[in-house]
């Protein structure tokens, strides 16, 4: 009795144990692995009580899913997380590499660099938008291109455990400084200095300019310019800004500092208390008020800039601007030791922002009254100054910009404090081509120190319109 038991017995211990095994490599859920990445590095939990999602109603896992919808790990569809849903391989990989950071690095590889890691024997199955963060995983040895990859098929708990625990192992040795990526690290170092009611900042720029064009004659001409533009500034809470800039061009030629005569170094400032703009130049006595507020907000919206004290970059600015931050070698500045965040720009993508935010101004300015402004500082005919203005609009859609910065974030503190920018602008329009290259260094200081703005009178302030007015005779 006993051994005609023995086998059916034993059978169905077998089938329990094979679907107790199935059971535990059925796959990873999407909350599960949203949990598991946001441990990668120092993600700030959200603390809204409120989900983002309409399938997410445990309140224990609200924060994890808005937090890794809100740093673009996992995103919903439709006002839902889909929390239950399994990810696929090809899914884990990509969630992992926006999780280290490493995504930006990974869409800029060449397609046929790419194409030279996936050697998997199904590589053609891998889906274009997942096709750069495998390969990243390929490069830096995280996957072996061996075999078959099988991109969409379910990622069991242990081929997602695996993969997560290589990543991070190498996030933890090559990419983080206290935990935190490059990215991150800026975005908190950015946003930290928010906090401060009050503080300084100074800088200065050189700045080098080539223009080519044909002459009367139709010679090639090339003519250079160099400049150097010093600021200095005061920021007090909610939104007051004080800024003055003096810009001292540097004469090439006797024939150059002769034509520029008294405009060899000019000097304006800028007002702004929240409301009103203000402007004043060295060639006026008077303040000028500008109604550009609502330029303003649009170009803050368009740069991701949610104020006037919106400094350094942050995470969203990254990836709108289409940047790659990544660490640089530690220094010490000002006697102070500081992480190095490199940042570059995506000349593409940041093109694109550079000339949207162009239109934009310059759809502000033709239905402003800023020309009569133009008009009254120039000798130019009206027509002219519409030719001018035709011109200057096509020049920027003929565009390239390219821009890196290196930021200094103090390691105590772990506060963004300075700044250093190297930029090289190229437009054309014709035979006409300009190109200018700048470097630049600035900080910030004396935070939460008392400041004190420039005491401006109500009737030393005009309009636009009162340009034209004549003043009344004493």
């Amino acid at each position: 009795m006993i051994k005609k038991l023995y086998v059916p017995f034993a059978l169905l211990i077998s089938l329990m144990m094979a679907s107790f095994s199935f059971a535990q490599e059925e796959g990873v859920t999407r909350l599960e692995f949203a949990k598991k990445v946001l441990d990668m590095t120092k993600y700030e939990l959200s603390s809204e009580s409120a989900s983002m999602f309409g399938d997410i109603k445990n309140p224990s896992d609200i924060p994890y899913a808005n937090t890794a919808s809100s740093y673009g790990l996992i995103k919903g569809y439709e006002n839902n997380f889909f929390p239950d849903s399994k990810l696929t391989k090809e899914q884990s990989i990509v969630i992992l590499v926006r999780a280290m950071g490493e995504e930006p690095f990974a869409q800029q590889m060449s397609q046929d660099k790419i194409e030279s890691l996936l050697k998997f024997t199904d590589g053609s199955a891998i889906s274009s938008w997942a096709r750069p963060a495998v390969a990243y995983l390929v490069e830096n040895g995280l996957l072996t291109a061996t075999g078959a990859l099988e991109p969409q098929s379910i990622a069991s708990s242990s081929y997602a455990d695996g993969l997560y625990s290589k990543c991070k192992t190498f996030f933890d040795s090559k990419l983080s400084k206290e935990g935190y990526s490059a990215a991150l690290l800026l975005d908190k170092a950015s946003k930290s200095i928010e906090k401060y009611n009050t503080y300084k900042f100074k800088g200065d720029m050189d700045m080098d300019t080539t223009v080519t064009a044909p002459d009367e004659n139709n010679k090639t001409v090339t003519e250079n310019t160099k400049m150097k533009m010093v600021q200095e500034g005061i920021f007090e809470k909610p939104e007051k800004i004080y800024v003055k800039s003096t810009v001292t061009m540097i004469p090439m030629n006797e024939k150059q500092k002769e034509e520029l005569g008294d405009m060899l170094e000019q000097s304006s400032e800028l007002y702004f208390d929240g409301q009103r703009y203000l402007m004043k130049t060295s060639l006026e006595d008077s303040w000028l008020e500008l109604d550009i507020t609502p330029l303003i907000k649009q170009l803050q919206s368009m740069t991701g800039s949610s104020s006037m004290n919106s400094q350094g970059i942050t995470r969203e600015q990254l990836e709108l601007y289409g940047m790659y931050a990544q660490y640089g070698t530690d220094e010490t500045v000002d006697g102070r030791d500081c992480y190095i965040v490199n940042v570059e720009l995506d000349s593409a993508t940041f093109n694109k922002l550079m000339k949207q935010i162009m239109d934009q101004t310059m759809d502000f300015y033709k239905n402003s009254n800023l020309q009569q402004l133009d008009q009254e500082q120039s000798e130019m005919s009206a027509q002219e100054m519409e030719e001018f203005k035709t011109t200057l609009s096509a020049m920027f859609s003929n565009m390239n910009v390219n821009v890196s910065y290196k930021f200094m974030v103090d390691k105590d503190t772990l506060e963004y404090r300075a700044f250093d920018m190297e930029q090289k602008m190229d437009m054309s329009i014709g035979d006409i081509k300009t190109s200018t290259a700048a470097s630049g260094s600035y900080e910030y200081y004396d935070f939460n120190k008392p400041v004190e703005f420039p005491q401006i009178k109500e009737s030393d302030i005009k309009t636009v319109e009162q340009l034209d007015t004549p003043e009344q005779a004493n």
